[in-house]
C-alpha cells in the first residue's frame, strides 16, 4: 500500500519536474496574480458592497496593486521552497528504493 502511494507521488513529481522549474514557478506566479485579484475584489465588495460605480477608488487600486505584486512574490518564494523540498524528497526516496 505504501509503495503505491509513493509511486503515485513519484509519478506526479516526475511529470511536474519534466516541465521544468521555470514553468513551475511561472504557474505559481500566475496563481498568485489570480488570487491577488480575487482577494482584492472580495475585500472591496465586503467593505463597500457590490457597487461597481465606486469600485475603482484610489484605495482599491492601491490595494489591487499591492495584491498583484505581493501575492505572486509570496507564491514564487513558496514555489522555490516546495521545489527544493520535493526534489530532495524524491531523490532520497529514489535512492532508498534502488
Amino acid at each position: 500500500m505504501n509503495n503505491d502511494i509513493f509511486e503515485n507521488r513519484a509519478e506526479a513529481w516526475r511529470e511536474i519536474s519534466k516541465k521544468g522549474k521555470a514553468h513551475y514557478l511561472v504557474s505559481r506566479a500566475k496563481t498568485g496574480i489570480v488570487i491577488g485579484f480575487a482577494i482584492s475584489f472580495l475585500r472591496e465588495f465586503m467593505r463597500n458592497g457590490v457597487d461597481l460605480a465606486n469600485i475603482f477608488t484610489f484605495d482599491f487600486l492601491l490595494s489591487l496593486l499591492n495584491s498583484v505584486v505581493i501575492f505572486p512574490v509570496v507564491f514564487v518564494l513558496l514555489g522555490l521552497y516546495l521545489w527544493g523540498r520535493n526534489e530532495k524528497l524524491y531523490n532520497r526516496e529514489e535512492d532508498s528504493s534502488t
